[in-house]
């Protein structure tokens, strides 16, 4: 650019790159900058994609063999600034003085050397990146570029490992400070030992334990299949405008300049930014059976998907490649700690156990939060209309006297337990709630997917009620696991049920599907509060909840309750679950979107 610094290389790129593209050399090529480039260019010019790859693959390659060097480290690389190491220092000046202090017992002073070590730990990594990078260290630079390495390994080869985990996975209270650059001591050696060879074992043991798993999520989302053109839906999901995930959504509802139908494009969010928009989800979507193509809305190839498009597994795809990742993290960081919560993490929110890891304490019913006071054996009692709730020690209260709650409400921090959400505020809510959540899961693990996806995953994933009625329902018996979408097609409103003000359907329950509440979800004030800022006005209730309620089935489990019988013979525990579909009629149809029956037909 004219009258401003730059280099051949940025100019050789420059060349290389078409016309309309060229801004993308006035700022270093990183993954990041890479991706949106080629992005932008696929989707606008894919003619010119191609050539424009192979012109800077071919600048990459000369570069690489004529200057070389500057692509290796060089000795100065693995020095360590004056800065970083007066901090380094002052580390462990503290924990010395933590290991020699007389009025501490053992277990106290590891307790003491481990929060000194993980007060310390916090953003060590990025600021050595940062440091290393404005020295124009060359390990630095393959990171920014995306070639190779992580930050969490620069630390580890300029600074030392700081916190490891030990062979069972648990911290090892001692932090390493020693660079494997610079050569370690013999104590930051044998810690350092162990926490590889737990990295090594980790990794051998995760190959399996990712299949397996990559295996339960296929299963669940492989009903989710675009069955239909258009539902005929007059519900959505309401989303910030600005979101960048909404780029191919259908919009439900004019918002701003655009009309309802408009399909959302990049240069349509600006518009958009600072409102709550409504769009076309499959957390809306009333197909009978998978999902329609305007609920799922303009895909990667730039259009709807075709009919038969096993969309629910491509969306699985779309994250378990960084699920892979986070199982065999410990692969590239040698038993480092991990400071997210890796595949465990992930794999406890689609298991759904009983015993939470983590997990919130949620309000079992309405009332009013009274007293508050620490529990003698730790933690903390909170008391919410006469019931008594336990609170962990270590986890944060989040309410305070005199505060209302819904069922379902966290009274303390943590990931609540998505079953539990779904019991206590029905389907459509938990399939909200359980989007949001995992996708920022997924995030926090590196593994986040567009948030569309997510909504096709917890379509599938959040989608049985089991029948309550003594008397069975529409030909099904008390306790049969049914799917939902299939019974709210051919639902149809009670007899005594009757259209209502929202504002006076208090603990009434909904007959018809409203935004993306489900039919038979309790209208509580939040619920109302919801519906009014939405622009509905009335909404058709009954004073008795439905002959059914919903349940999430873990990942594990998930095929045990599916309709056919011959798909259950894909999932696990099969002498119970085929005595189950035996006891229960159930029955195999050629025409079921299930790939499971034709596979078993076939002999495969």
């Amino acid at each position: 650019m004219a009258g401003q610094a730059t280099t051949l290389g940025r100019e050789l790129v420059r060349a290389a790159l078409p016309e309309g593209y060229k801004e993308y050399a006035d700022a270093p090529l990183d993954s990041g900058r890479v991706t949106g480039l080629t992005t932008a260019i696929a989707r606008k010019d894919p003619a010119l994609y191609v050539d424009t790859l192979q012109r800077l693959n071919d600048i990459g390659r000369e570069a690489s063999y004529l200057h070389g060097r500057e692509a290796s480290i060089r000795l100065r690389d693995l020095h360590v600034p004056p800065d970083l190491k007066q901090v380094r220092q002052d580390l462990k000046d503290r924990v010395r003085t933590i290991q020699n202090s007389p009025g501490l017992s053992s277990d106290q002073k590891l307790d003491a050397i481990q929060a000194e070590a993980e007060t310390a730990a916090k953003g060590l990594d990025e600021r050595i990146y940062k440091e290393l990078l404005a020295a124009n260290n060359s390990m630095a630079r393959q990171i920014q570029s995306g070639a190779r390495g992580k930050k969490g390994q620069l630390e580890q080869i300029v600074f030392g490992d700081m916190l490891m985990a030990g062979s069972a996975g648990e911290l090892i209270p001692y932090p390493g400070l020693s660079g494997y650059g610079e050569g370690t001591t013999p104590f930051d050696y044998w810690l350092g030992a162990e926490s590889a060879r737990k990295g090594f074992i980790g990794t051998q043991l995760s190959t399996g334990t990712v299949g397996y798993f990559s295996k339960q999520l296929n299963n669940i989302g492989h009903r989710t299949v675009v069955t239909t053109a258009d539902c005929g839906t007059t519900e959505g999901l309401e989303v910030d405008g600005a979101d960048p995930d909404n780029t191919g959504a259908v919009l439900l509802r004019d918002a701003g300049p655009l009309k309802a139908g408009a399909i959302l494009k990049e240069e349509h969010l600006p518009l958009l930014d600072g409102r709550r928009i409504t769009v076309r989800s499959p957390l809306a979507c009333r197909a009978r059976e998978g999902v329609c193509q305007h609920c799922t809305g303009v895909r990667e190839r730039g259009g709807f998907p075709e009919l038969g498009e096993p969309v629910g597994i491509n969306a699985v795809r779309s994250f378990s490649e960084g699920v892979t990742q986070a199982a065999l993290g410990s692969k590239h960081l040698g038993g480092k700690a991990q400071r997210g919560g890796g595949f465990k993490e992930i794999d406890a929110f689609v298991q759904v156990p009983q015993e939470y890891p983590g997990g919130a304490t949620l309000a079992e019913a309405d009332g009013q939060v009274g007293k508050v006071q620490e529990a003698p054996q730790g933690g903390t009692y909170v008391l919410v209309s006469g019931k008594q709730y336990h609170v962990p020690a270590g986890r944060a209260v989040t309410v305070k006297a005199g505060d209302r709650l819904e069922a379902g409400d966290m009274i303390s921090d943590g990931i609540p337990n998505p079953a539990e959400i779904v019991q206590h505020k029905g389907m459509g809510e938990g399939r909200r709630y359980f989007m949001q959540q995992f996708r920022q899961i997924l995030k926090n693990n590196s593994a986040g997917t567009n948030r569309r996806n997510l909504e096709l995953f917890a379509r599938a994933f959040v989608s049985r009620v089991r029948v309550t009625d003594p008397k069975g329902y529409q030909g099904r018996l008390v306790d049969d696991v049914v799917d939902y979408d299939t019974l709210a097609a051919d639902w149809e409103p009670r007899e005594g049920a009757g259209l209502k003000s929202v504002t006076t359907a208090g603990n009434l329950y909904l007959e018809r599907p409203y935004m993306h509440y489900s039919i038979g979800t309790r209208v509580t004030p939040s619920v109302s509060k919801a519906l009014r800022a939405s622009g509905v006005k009335d909404v058709m209730v009954h004073k008795d909840p439905p002959p059914f309620e919903p349940v999430v089935t873990r990942a594990q489990d998930f095929l045990r309750h599916d309709k056919d019988w011959l798909t259950r013979m894909g999932g696990e525990n099969l002498g119970r679950a085929t005595l189950d579909a035996a006891a229960r009629g159930a029955v195999s149809e050629p025409g079921t979107v299930s790939y499971y029956p034709q596979l078993v037909r076939m002999g495969g």
